[in-house]
């Protein structure tokens, strides 16, 4: 089905707007190389990238740089956290995972 025929389906459940509508398509349907182009997005491209309103130019080059994930930092961005967080294995002096045996 296409995207855009997939959302307008989606749409007609109770209680699912625009956003939720694109999230579920995009999740579901394992679309990790989109983004949702909607107002929550932009204002989390706008809290995270230190911008205004970002304009279709700024979205297109942000969005642009985060292939071939874009859906995944959408989510980072919607929720407008400062960096992301980055996360570094610990090792043990046996040069294994911490906290595995």
């Amino acid at each position: 089905m296409p995207v855009d025929e997939a959302r307008a389906e989606l749409r007609t459940l109770r209680g699912i707007g625009e956003f939720f509508a694109t999230a579920i398509l995009m999740r579901g349907a394992g679309l990790v190389d989109a983004y949702p182009d909607d107002r929550m997005t932009r204002a989390g491209i706008g809290r995270f990238y230190g911008i205004d309103e970002p304009t279709d130019s700024d979205v297109t080059r942000i969005t642009e740089g985060w292939r071939p994930y874009r859906m995944w930092c959408s989510c980072w961005s919607t929720l407008g956290a400062a960096q992301p967080v980055i996360r570094r294995p610990v090792l043990s002096r046996s040069r294994t995972w911490a906290g595995e045996p």
